[in-house]
């Protein structure tokens, strides 16, 4: 009877032992599985994504004008039909606080009810005029719009001046002012015509 407890108690404590084997094997095989899946997750590449936004701002306290600094009205004296006369008028400078362009603007002559018209090329009753630069106290301009000179012909439609004259003229900046008047090859009227010519400083492009 003894031996038959023994056996028992034996085998009940093999079995223990072999349950205990099997758990250390599952345990060990837990700890494999989760090394190599460590392993795995630290070769994997993540991918990047980058992305942006565009931010704008408006230039504020921006002051842009310009200042020709003689009294008027300007007189050209007596001119012939047909013929042109130049005069240097002044200086013309930048007084806003912002590097400017100019618009040009001029108007047909008047002289009572009688009218020049302005256009680039002078006929019957019909004016030209030019507006050029020089340094504040330089020479006369060679007045060819077309030769890059600073030099640009007046319209009665707004125009930004030619390159050369009037072009990024920096804040404070000045530079002598000239006109060049074309005569019509006739006209109506007799006496003293009259007319204005119009800067506006705007933002250089």
């Amino acid at each position: 009877m003894s031996k038959i407890l023994d056996f028992g108690t034996n085998f009940v404590h093999r079995d223990e032992k072999m349950s205990q084997k099997k758990g250390v094997r599952k345990m060990k095989k837990f700890l494999v599985l989760l090394l190599v899946l460590g392993m795995m997750m630290s070769g994997v590449t993540y991918a990047a994504t980058t992305d942006s936004i565009q931010l704008t701002v408006v230039v504020g306290g921006t002051n842009y004008s310009v200042d020709i600094a003689t009294s008027g009205p300007y007189s050209f004296g007596t001119v012939n039909l047909g013929a042109q006369q130049s005069v240097y008028i002044g200086t013309v400078s930048n007084n806003g606080n912002i590097t400017s362009d100019w618009d040009i603007t001029g108007i047909n002559a008047t002289n009572g009810a009688d009218t020049w018209t302005l256009a680039a090329a002078v006929g019957a009753d019909t004016y030209g005029l030019m507006i050029g630069t020089s340094a504040a106290s330089g020479a006369e301009p060679t007045w060819n719009p077309t030769g890059g000179t600073p030099v640009s012909s007046v319209t009665t439609v707004a125009a930004e001046a030619t390159t050369g004259f009037g072009r990024r003229l920096a804040a404070g900046d000045n530079v002598g002012f000239w006109s060049k008047l074309s005569m019509p090859t006739s006209s109506a009227g007799t006496g003293t015509y009259s007319f204005t010519v119009s800067l506006t400083a705007t933002a250089y492009e």
